[in-house]
C-alpha cells in the first residue's frame, strides 16, 4: 500500500498562500509575463492555481523539513526545494503530474493533490524517468480528447499510480 504524507491545512498556511500568489502575479505583470503561455484562464482561475500551487510548495517543503518560502521569480532556474525537488500540486483529486518541455529532466517532481483539508504528497518521480511517449500528450491529442479544449502546450500527463511511493523519496 502506498504511503500518501498528508499536510493538513489551517488558516495560517492558506493565508501564507494567498500572499504568496499574490507576490508572484505582481512579479510575473511587473516583468511584463504572459501567463497565458500554457493556455487562458481568467483572473479566479489563476489565483486559484497559484494558491494550489504554493500550498504543495509548502508542503513540500514541510516534508523535506527546509525551513523557508516559496521561491519567486526564479522562472525554472532553480528548483522549487532542495537542489533538485519540484513540486507539482492540482486540486483535481485524480490529477496526473504533468511536464513540460522547459521542465528539467534530472530533477525530482513531487506530485500533490489539494483539497479543502489538507495537501497529500501522492507520490514522485524523476522528470527522464516519466518524460516518456506512452504520457505525451500532442497539441492534437488533447483536441481530441476534449470537446471546447483551451490551447494547451503539449506535455506528459503522468498518472498518479506511475509515480514512486513517498515511503521511497531519499531527502
Amino acid at each position: 500500500m502506498k504511503i500518501v504524507y498528508s499536510w493538513k491545512l489551517n488558516f495560517e498556511r492558506m493565508i501564507k498562500a494567498v500572499e504568496h500568489s499574490y507576490i508572484r502575479i505582481i512579479e510575473s505583470k511587473n516583468k511584463n509575463l504572459n501567463h497565458a503561455s500554457t493556455y487562458e484562464r481568467n483572473f479566479n482561475e489563476r489565483m486559484t492555481q497559484e494558491v494550489v500551487g504554493i500550498l504543495g510548495e509548502l508542503a513540500v517543503l514541510d516534508f523535506l523539513n527546509i525551513n523557508s518560502d516559496p521561491l519567486v521569480n526564479t522562472y525554472h532556474k532553480v528548483a522549487d526545494a532542495g537542489k533538485d525537488v519540484e513540486s507539482r500540486a492540482t486540486n483535481k483529486l485524480d490529477g496526473h503530474l504533468i511536464l513540460r518541455d522547459n521542465d528539467d529532466p534530472e530533477r525530482r517532481y513531487i506530485f500533490c493533490t489539494v483539497d479543502y483539508n489538507a495537501v497529500r504528497l501522492i507520490g514522485w518521480s524523476k522528470g527522464a524517468d516519466v518524460m516518456k511517449e506512452q504520457y505525451f500528450r500532442s497539441e492534437q491529442k488533447i483536441k481530441s480528447m476534449y470537446k471546447n479544449p483551451r490551447v494547451l502546450r503539449p506535455a506528459w500527463f503522468i498518472p498518479q499510480n506511475a509515480l514512486k511511493d513517498m515511503k521511497e523519496f531519499k531527502k
